[in-house]
């Protein structure tokens, strides 16, 4: 006789697990990983993007290419500065190099947790 077949057996009660189930204790260890990327690209849009961008280091121009004169005043260089800031162009590459350096932050965590062990 088999050491798993016993007559008490259901049919699916001696079947393992299923490998691709996502069960609590999955969700629960994956929870800080999905924090550091949070944290990263938070980190990155709001404050290292705008630092980095062209458009911080051009005050003549915006996200969409538009020329500002150099005696202009200064509510139409804040104002034309708010609308570079929002446009999609800019929107959209700040979000993909918050998401990359999130990334890149993750994989970094990961290492470090197979280093340590944890």
């Amino acid at each position: 006789m088999w050491p798993f077949s016993s007559s008490s057996c259901a049919y699916d009660a001696c079947a393992p697990p299923n490998p691709h189930a996502i069960t609590a204790a999955s969700l629960l260890s994956a929870l800080p990983f999905a924090g550091v990327f949070l944290a990263a690209n938070a980190v990155a849009v709001r404050h290292v993007f705008p630092k980095l961008s062209r458009a911080a280091h051009d005050d003549t121009r915006d996200g969409e290419d538009h020329v500002l004169p150099s005696h202009a005043p200064a509510a139409l260089r804040q104002a034309h500065a708010e609308h570079g800031s929002k446009s999609w162009r800019q929107r959209g590459a700040a979000w993909a190099f918050g998401t990359t350096v999130g990334l890149a932050a993750t994989l970094g965590a990961l290492i470090m947790a197979e280093i340590v062990g944890a």
